[in-house]
């Protein structure tokens, strides 16, 4: 419900006659809530609070920039961005980085999604190389071993960044570029920032790199378990391919004998024959060459069970 009320405002100078005129004009405004119109009581005190508020924030971020509110004169002389406590900023706000310094469990979560990524994207790489149809579970642990690799290395590049951040939290001097790589500089920290430092090293890096260490190792045994599996599956296969007779083609037929070297001796002498048979462990001969096989009536099933699976 509008209320009238009555508000004074200044009278411009020019429209004013005379010297004893006043300086000031009255007026009657509408408004829906007086309680908010101009020169208020509460109007004022909502704008005093704003400001507050503004000023607070702008006060905590200029500490925020100048390492939790100390005096930013004291690390002057390293640039901004290498100074320990703003390369801590940029790893927790980093976008692999930062996932260390989550809950485990998220910290798990976003591992996991991970591995599923490169699972997916090394699927390809390990079908080049194994049959999904035929080598299935060789197949599928080539594609893991990738995923492993790649979420090992994310890993261990996080712990590299934490590592590093760490030892110049925790030192006393640290290692500055002025400009570039040929003007380094060693700065020795004062009292005060050595203090906040190996504050933030000791209870906040260090627990992280407590985590990311035993996920190290997990990642690092999972890899491992993958190839040594990898490396069984491709051994038991040798062995068995080493157990099928190798067939190679004769003037006039197939042998598997190394030792014999024409098909018709397998006609004269019956120890050829028995020592032939011998190297086709059960095979028919047959199988070695779809030729002879097309010439013999043989059957491509039959010989498919003596293929190595």
């Amino acid at each position: 419900m509008e209320r009238s009320f009555l508000s004074m405002t200044r009278c411009p100078r020019a429209s004013c006659s005379g010297a004893s005129a006043p300086r000031y004009s009255y007026g009657v405004h509408r408004t829906a809530d007086p309680s908010l119109s101009r020169g208020s009581p509460r109007l004022y005190h909502q704008r005093t609070q704003w400001r507050t508020n503004a000023s607070r924030g702008r006060k905590k971020e200029e500490e925020a920039r100048n390492g939790g509110g100390l005096n930013a004169n004291l690390e002057i002389a390293v640039p901004s961005e290498q100074r320990p406590v703003n390369e801590l900023s940029a790893l927790r706000e980093g976008p692999l980085s930062g996932w260390a310094n989550l809950p485990l469990p998220s910290f798990l979560q976003r591992l996991a999604l991970l591995w599923l990524g490169g699972f997916v994207f090394t699927t390809p790489i390990a079908a080049g190389s194994y049959e999904p149809s035929r080598d299935t579970a060789e197949f599928l642990l080539s594609a893991g071993l990738g995923a492993t690799l790649i979420q090992t290395a994310v890993v261990v590049r996080m712990y590299t960044s934490w590592s590093y951040v760490a030892n110049r939290l925790l030192s006393a001097a640290i290692e500055y570029e002025e400009t570039g790589w040929y003007d380094g500089q060693t700065f020795l920290k004062p009292p005060e920032v050595l203090a906040r430092d190996r504050l933030l090293g000791t209870y906040e890096v260090k627990p992280v790199m407590t985590k990311l260490k035993l996920v190290c190792y997990g990642t690092v045994g999972g890899l491992i378990a993958c190839f040594l599996s990898l490396a069984l599956f491709d051994t038991i296969q040798e062995t068995y391919a080493s157990q099928v007779p190798s067939a190679r083609l004769a003037e006039n037929g197939i042998l598997y004998n190394k030792f014999i070297t024409d098909i018709n001796v397998l006609k004269e002498s019956d120890d050829a024959a028995a020592a032939e048979a011998r190297a086709q462990k059960g095979r028919p001969g047959y199988c070695g060459d779809e030729y002879f096989r097309a010439l013999a009536g043989g059957s491509a099933d039959v010989c498919k069970k003596f293929d190595v699976k």
